[in-house]
């Protein structure tokens, strides 16, 4: 009875009504008012995915693939994007192409018809994508036909043409990272790190000409800072987020997928710069993500290897 009384006085407190008891749907769907977020899931039971908006009610879509299928998806990715490098190049690209494609034909396609049928999203939109299970090993936001023409003999695109994507963990913590922005009314800044050669680690070889077309598009509209080459060390990355609130985002675990790796490669001995690392050094809520993606980049040029963008 002490326990009881103690946390009912708790939620007498100003912003502690919903104390230890889950949040309403209602406040979840905050999360969704710049733009869609889709919850994908995979089980035992089958594979789904959950349109979530801000004033509608959920939009439920079955998905034709099976948790064992997404499971060996992805560790068929992890193992091909853990050889880079070390074998033949055309053979990687061809197996990452593949799982991609996969990825559009039994989850993104059928999420994007939704979105586009029922005008939740026009062309450029913001969506959020909430993985859960399985499906948080897989690059989502790289998935596409990747074809040079459909049967109809035009040229197909991937999800990039139609959305702009950003991957969160969950509904809540979307909404706790808007509403610090929103208390702090800070001005927005971006930051690019790209760092193409790392100490101990594999050649990244579009992250050059990435970085400069980050730098053109940006750098005129809000305060930009680059970090590159011999500028992108430890220090230098530590010193960036000291100055700048960032919110990285990364490489899943293999062996516990609900941990999210944040991993920047840099120079100076200390290869690998992980998530709890920089959250020990930012001082407020997140204003940026940086989305390492090099799994992706290496297999065609024309694709990432890293990308950086507003998290909210």
């Amino acid at each position: 009875m002490q326990l009881d009384d103690v946390i009912s006085r708790i939620r007498m407190l100003p912003g502690l009504s919903r104390f230890l008891l889950p949040q309403l749907f209602p406040d979840l769907q905050e999360a969704a008012r710049d733009g869609p977020v889709i919850i994908v899931n995979a089980s035992q039971y089958g594979c789904d995915a959950l349109i979530i908006t801000s004033t509608q009610d959920p939009v439920h879509i079955p998905l034709n693939v099976t948790q064992a299928e997404v499971s060996e998806l992805s560790s068929e990715f992890q193992s091909t994007t853990e050889r880079v490098g070390s074998s033949d190049h055309e053979l990687e690209s061809n197996k990452i192409m593949g799982i991609l494609r996969k990825l559009w034909d039994c989850v993104v396609g059928p999420v994007l018809q939704v979105l586009t049928s029922r005008n939740l999203i026009c062309h450029h939109s913001r969506i959020w994508w909430c993985p859960t299970a399985e499906f948080t090993l897989l690059p989502l936001y790289a998935a596409g036909p990747y074809k040079e023409k459909s049967h109809d003999g035009k040229k197909s695109h991937s999800l990039s043409h139609f959305c702009i994507s950003s991957c969160i963990p969950t509904l809540a913590e979307l909404v706790r990272t808007r509403q610090q922005v929103s208390r702090d009314a800070a001005i927005q800044y971006f930051v690019a790190i790209g760092q193409a050669n790392p100490d101990e680690a594999k050649l990244l070889r579009s992250v050059d000409a990435e970085s400069s077309v980050v730098t053109q598009r940006l750098a005129h509209i809000l305060p930009f800072t680059q970090l590159a080459d011999s500028d992108a060390t430890v220090h230098g990355v530590v010193d960036a987020f000291q100055s700048k609130s960032l919110a990285p985002s990364g490489l899943p675990n293999r062996k516990q997928p609900h941990i999210i790796q944040s991993i920047l490669a840099v120079l100076n001995g200390q290869p690998r710069l992980r998530f709890f690392r920089v959250r020990r050094v930012t001082r407020d809520g997140p204003r940026c993500s940086i989305v390492p993606v090099a799994s992706v980049g290496p297999y065609r040029y024309n694709y990432p290897a890293v990308t950086a963008g507003p998290a909210m």
